[in-house]
């Protein structure tokens, strides 16, 4: 086994693994059609895919050029979400979603 470090995806099988499942379920692209939705009538889909992305965007699972445009995709759609106002009577959710712009918008997993 040729690993790298300690994590579940630091190994050559695993990110051959990921690679393949990507290719093959078109995740990433899924993704990115999600967060491209309507913020109106589809923010809980948004949020959803956002999550996707900080679960999984890093390097050795995400490709490797999309992961920083997709985790400043979900970040912007995120605070458009907020920006909208939909979570206006929501504080818990409010500081929530802020909390998950901030990891979006922070250092890259990689």
């Amino acid at each position: 086994m040729s690993a790298w470090g300690i994590e579940p995806w630091a190994n050559d099988a695993a990110a051959n693994w990921f690679g393949e499942t990507f290719d093959v379920t078109g995740l990433a692209n899924r993704v990115e059609k999600a967060l491209n939705l309507d913020i109106h009538d589809h923010h809980e889909e948004i949020r959803a895919a956002a999550y996707i992305v900080r679960l999984l965007a890093r390097t050795y699972i995400w490709a490797v050029h999309d992961i920083d445009r997709h985790r400043a995709l979900a970040a912007n759609r995120l605070q458009a979400v907020l920006d909208a106002g939909i979570f206006d009577d929501e504080e818990a959710f409010k500081v929530a979603v802020t909390s998950e712009i901030a990891e979006l918008r922070g250092p890259s997993l990689r």
